[in-house]
């Protein structure tokens, strides 16, 4: 009888390891996020603002936005994220990689975040929930199917709050 509750208690405790650890390799992850002002309007009114509130960078940022609809979303290459920011981009900075149109007259939609945190995990944050994610997939890095901004460079402001929290 005692061999079977030592079994039990030894397996609870392997549980809690992997929880802690599955915590730890999110902590940086779940600091990473975005939201939208005008959500599904033309982009002359529509944002997003995407943050980073650790006190490390995040690379090979890509926003996925939705363009009028279509049933394919579109990446927007932010490349990196500073730590402890927040960049805004505006509607009115985009252009479509095809026709060079620029964004304006289109109605926008930010899908997800993807981005590789600082042990070089990959990740998928959108609007309901944070998963580990495998690499971008190729088909949606066709430089036909990007969206450019036309300035030079996105707003980006430091953040007051930042730590390991």
């Amino acid at each position: 009888m005692a061999t079977y509750y030592q079994a039990q208690v030894s397996e609870d405790q392997l549980e809690q390891s992997r929880e802690q650890v599955e915590r730890e390799g999110r902590k940086q992850a779940m600091r990473v996020s975005f939201w939208e002002e005008h959500r599904g309007i033309f982009g002359e009114k529509w944002s997003v603002h995407v943050m980073n509130r650790s006190p490390d960078p995040v690379r090979g940022v890509v926003l996925t936005l939705n363009v009028d609809n279509a049933p394919t979303s579109r990446p927007l290459m932010l490349h990196s994220l500073g730590p402890c920011t927040e960049t805004v981009i505006q509607g009115k900075d985009l252009l479509d990689g095809l026709s060079f149109i620029r964004a304006t007259k289109m109605t926008l939609r930010a899908d997800a975040l993807l981005f590789t945190d600082r042990d070089g995990a990959n990740w998928r944050r959108t609007d309901e929930q944070l998963t580990r994610s495998g690499d971008i997939p190729k088909e949606l890095m066709a430089p036909q199917w990007h969206l450019l901004l036309d300035t030079e460079a996105p707003t980006v402001k430091k953040m007051g709050a930042c730590d390991e929290g």
